[in-house]
């Protein structure tokens, strides 16, 4: 929930789930909390290896990468989207609705 002078409000963002990777702690916090106080539920996780064992417990709707982390690989980042194909169910939630 957002608060507007005293009101709640729900956030745009209220309902989805984002998964946040970058392996700058600071950038996690910001994003994480900016984005949670627009209504999101935020995992927050510092390396792709990190968001692979993420998602074989969460399914996010969103995922923001920091694509120029040290140390990683462009091949990660694509072990990392067939790793979200795999986990993925065939209908989302807000499909099956």
């Amino acid at each position: 929930m957002v608060r507007f002078e005293d009101t709640e409000v729900a956030g745009p963002l209220t309902g989805l789930h984002l998964l946040v990777v970058d392996d700058n702690r600071d950038a996690r916090v910001i994003y994480k909390t900016i984005l949670s106080h627009c209504g999101a539920f935020v995992t927050a996780v510092s390396s792709a290896a990190a968001a692979a064992r993420a998602l074989r417990q969460i399914q996010p709707d969103v995922i923001l990468t920091d694509l120029s982390m040290p140390l990683v690989k462009p091949v990660s980042h694509r072990d990392l989207v067939r790793v979200v194909a795999h986990f993925a169910s065939p209908l989302s939630p807000r499909q099956s609705a």
